[in-house]
């Protein structure tokens, strides 16, 4: 137990390193924090196909398994999302889970269902362009936290998730998507 608050505590730091060195373009400035209310629909820009790779890491950086991920974002009102997650395993073996995402014009929440229906309640907050989302089960100790963002690059849009997963009892995980939209006309 002491060990996994020791790497907790760890990847924190890490991360804490991480932020005060970013270059200035990428800080978070009071005078860039966007309000939610400043968009008339804040989640239409992920509208769309997005296909890449999800990589998680160990916390000394070790890669451990990495999936062919499609995320299939909808919007059926300007106030929901809903988001269907695929993805395809080395051996060819597809796993899918759903989320529904809400925007009630302060706050943004995610209800995360997976093939085994557990559910996982993700809140959000808008930091820039980028969305922070945010998880802790005190049940069972897991935490999760992860910056989801979209940028451009000479490939055109890019929807990129940065982020740490503690599960209850565990070593903290670190993972990463890159993930390319496919009906880059959405731009």
């Amino acid at each position: 137990m002491i060990r996994v608050c020791l790497l907790a505590l760890l990847g924190l730091a890490v991360l804490a390193m991480v932020a005060r060195n970013l270059p200035e373009y990428l800080r978070s400035a009071p005078d860039r924090v966007l309000e939610w209310s400043a968009d008339a629909s804040p989640l239409d820009r992920w509208e769309g196909t997005w296909a890449g790779t999800f990589i998680t890491y160990g916390p000394d950086g070790t890669p451990g398994a990495a999936v062919r991920r499609t995320l299939r974002y909808a919007r059926p009102d300007a106030g929901r999302q809903l988001v269907t997650v695929t993805d395809e395993e080395a051996g060819g073996a597809t796993r899918e889970s759903r989320m529904e995402q809400t925007f009630d014009g302060t706050s943004l929440r995610s209800r995360r269902t997976s093939e085994d229906g557990t559910v996982a309640l993700l809140e959000g907050r808008r930091v820039g362009g980028a969305v922070i989302w945010h998880r802790k089960d005190p049940a069972t100790g897991a935490m999760e936290s992860f910056r989801e963002r979209i940028i451009s690059t000479s490939e055109g849009a890019m929807l990129t998730v940065d982020g740490v997963r503690v599960t209850g009892g565990g070593a903290p995980q670190l993972f990463e998507g890159r993930y390319h939209r496919l009906d880059q006309d959405r731009d």
